[in-house]
This record gives structure tokens, sequence and C-alpha cells, in this order.
């Protein structure tokens, strides 16, 4: 799995502790209150969409997993990051895990949600299966529905047409 998650120590009850936790991971120095438009420029050139945060607040030691976003901010007329907190985790495996295992199952499309993203007719991806295109790891059927990886549709159809 593509690293996509930094881990730090924090104070839960700050936002300024989930972003402590992204100065001393990406070893940052700067001031926060900058601007809302680098902060989630820092974000996304890293590619951190999970942040992880040690607490030793409670008895015992927890994990706050942090899921990063970002809304559109009407004040300062800008995006900026959101973090949603997700969970807590005793040790960083049984995190990861559950970052592993979320990110797997969005690289995962129903045949219809690939036409639609790819713009395709309704029956080209049967056809590419029944043809032989898709590798075997790549489709699967689920009940009466076919499934594709993400990865397969960029390998046959290149990127997703962003036109809507």
């Amino acid at each position: 799995m593509k690293k996509n998650y930094i881990v730090g120590y924090f104070n839960p009850l700050s936002m300024n502790g989930i972003k402590s936790v992204i100065e001393n991971s990406l070893e940052l120095d700067m001031y926060w209150a900058d601007s809302l438009k680098n902060e989630l420029k820092i974000i996304e050139e890293n590619n951190i969409d999970y942040i992880l945060g040690w607490s030793e607040i409670a008895k015992k030691p927890l994990l706050y997993l942090y899921k990063t976003g970002k809304e559109y901010n009407e004040r300062y007329d800008c995006d900026e990051v959101v973090y949603k907190e997700i969970d807590t985790f005793h040790s960083e495996e049984e995190a990861i895990e559950y970052i592993s295992q979320t990110i797997y199952i969005q690289k995962v499309l129903t045949f219809g949600e690939a036409t639609q993203l790819w713009q395709l007719g309704t029956s080209t991806l049967r056809k590419s299966q029944q043809d032989g295109r898709f590798r075997e790891e790549e489709t699967r059927k689920s009940g009466g529905t076919w499934l594709v990886t993400y990865e397969a549709m960029q390998r046959l159809y290149g990127k997703e047409n962003q036109n809507d």
C-alpha cells in the first residue's frame, strides 16, 4: 500500500494538535495561521489522506484516525482542509489495516459506476469481459453484479473522463 498517512503525537482536543502532527511528520517550520490555502497545498502535495495522532490523555494511549478532505470556506473565499475523526485504535497496525481495507474497497467499481465515470456505453465492459481484455484478478461477479478494479479501467481506458 502506498503510504498516504502520517503519524505523530497530538492533543485531540485541539485542531492545532492535528496541525502539529503534520508539521512534525513533514519536518516543516511554518506558521499555521499563514493561510488556509497553504495548509491545503501541503496536504495535497504530500498526498495525505489520513492523519494518525497518538494521545496519552486517556488511561491507555489512543491513536485517533482522521480523514482529510476539503470544503469551501465562504468567509475567506477559498477551499480549506477539513479533518473528520473516523475512529480510535490501540495500535498503529490496527489503524493501518483499517486504512488499507478502506482504500481497497474504494478502488473497486461496479460496471455501471465505471461506465459512468469513463462515459462508456453500457455494454462496453461486458464485451471487454467476454473478449478477455480484463485480467482474471481485475473483475469478478458478486451476486448479479460485475465488479472491476479502478486500475483495470485506467489500464484499458485511460484516465476517467472528467467532462460532466
